[in-house]
């Protein structure tokens, strides 16, 4: 791996961990009815298949940068179905789904999200500047 590669993972790492202790601590303090263990599992989930997403783009924008839009939009939806089958039926089991536990899901998912972005749009302006 490059230092490019390196500089994304190690930053995306340290901003999930933040994201996470922060997360975790307005849930604990305020007193939220869920499991934490559904709030790693998430975060986890998240952040592994972020790294996978971003190995994947990188390769599509060296390879076929025309593919790169449907391959990112394959990677959302099968985010959403591992999501569906892991979290879902937890949050589910008492009839109903509250806001915090939407939040379980959706914050690091947009984390992940707004990453992916930022991390393929900066790829390809350094391939289009060399």
């Amino acid at each position: 791996m490059t230092n490019f590669h390196n500089f994304w993972y190690l930053k995306l790492l340290i901003f999930y961990v933040i994201v996470f202790f922060f997360h975790s601590t307005f849930c604990n303090c305020f007193f939220f009815y869920f499991g934490l263990d559904s709030l790693k599992i998430s975060y986890l989930l998240n952040f592994l298949f972020t790294c996978l997403s971003v190995l994947i783009l990188f390769f599509f924008t060296n390879k076929k940068v025309e593919y790169l839009a449907f391959i990112f939009f394959l990677i959302s939806g099968f985010k959403f179905l591992v999501f569906f089958k892991m979290l879902y039926p937890e949050f589910k089991d008492d009839g109903e789904i509250k806001f915090d536990e939407i939040l379980i899901f959706f914050i690091p998912y947009s984390l992940g999200l707004i990453f992916e972005i930022l991390i393929v749009e900066n790829k390809l302006k350094k391939k289009n500047y060399n």
